[in-house]
């Protein structure tokens, strides 16, 4: 009878230990949750309701006003639409034309800014200006840069280099270095025209501060203590980078190529500063994706349509 009731008891005291930490963690789960209620309602409002919208507009053929549902046949239009192909196209060629330049400048700057050099953090900040700089301001100054009397051409003079047309030329940057050795190359091949490469141009030297910063940050968490080690084991320089800094920045390195790339699919301001008076630049040799879904809203008001366009990058982003 005694064992019974002391196993009786053991029984209800588990049970009240049980139900204690239940109604200890309900409350974590619920602190936790109110805590993160304000994000979530701005994420749900201007993030979650805005996708499920654009998905609800593409579906119509929408100007100022929905009008006729239409399905997938925004969807379908474009994927016969040659110009938004295009379009594509040359957001590849961006993407493609700045991030790795990007990144291997901001390494090697990062690397030499890593060191301990006079003035250190007066260069630190010298780079990461231009990032902070407005895209439209950093537009209008290289568009200067790159007319016709601006001082790339200056440069090439300089150099006994031709004038070039630079942002008002629509013809491929390797069509153009073909024909200047009396080669021919199809259309298909000339790559990025010569306008599109100078936005690349204006692109790389405006956002390889915010590489910098990154790889830096990257670097600080490597131990001091591996390159002194790999010194004294008689280790350059270049194998010292090649060997451990690379291999130990990795995950770094995966994040800023992720972070850029998501950024260059997403150019916008400082493409259309640039491309100006036509947004998309000669023959629309200059439309990237971002620039296709501004002009198919705002000059032509096919909201409908802008909306699949954006659908679909943003799954190629995601």
């Amino acid at each position: 009878m005694a064992a019974s009731g002391l196993a009786l008891d053991h029984a209800g005291e588990l049970k009240r230990v049980s139900a204690r930490r239940l109604r200890l963690a309900r409350r974590e789960w619920a602190t936790g949750y109110l805590l993160i209620l304000p994000a979530g309602v701005v994420l749900g409002v201007f993030h979650i309701f805005g996708i499920a919208y654009l998905v609800y507009v593409s579906l119509f053929k929408w100007a100022i006003n929905p009008e006729a549902l239409r399905g997938i046949g925004n969807y379908a239009d474009l994927a016969h639409d040659s110009d938004f192909g295009l379009a594509l196209l040359q957001t590849i060629f961006f993407v493609v034309g700045t991030v790795p330049f990007e990144m291997a400048i901001g390494i090697a700057l990062a690397v030499l800014l890593f060191r301990e050099i006079a003035a250190r953090g007066l260069y630190r900040v010298i780079y990461f200006l231009p990032y902070v700089t407005s895209a439209v301001a950093v537009g209008v100054i290289f568009r200067w840069m790159f007319n016709g009397n601006g001082l790339a051409n200056g440069l090439f003079q300089l150099l006994g280099l031709p004038k070039q047309k630079w942002l008002l030329e629509s013809t491929g940057v390797l069509q153009l270095m073909a024909g200047h050795f009396g080669w021919h190359i199809p259309d298909w091949a000339g790559g990025p025209s010569q306008a599109l490469v100078a936005i690349m141009a204006a692109t790389i030297w405006s956002a390889t501060g915010f590489q910098v910063v990154l790889f830096l940050a990257g670097l600080s968490t490597i131990s001091t203590e591996v390159f002194e080690a790999a010194r004294m084991d008689g280790a350059s320089e270049w194998q010292i980078l090649r060997r451990v800094t690379l291999p130990l920045l990795r995950p770094t390195v995966v994040f800023v190529a992720t972070v850029s790339t998501i950024f260059a699919f997403r150019s916008f301001s400082q493409v259309y500063q640039m491309s100006q008076p036509n947004a998309g630049g000669p023959l629309n040799s200059t439309q990237l994706a971002t620039i296709f879904i501004f002009n198919q809203f705002y000059r032509y008001s096919h909201v409908g349509y802008a909306a699949a366009a954006s659908l679909i990058v943003f799954i190629i982003i995601l």
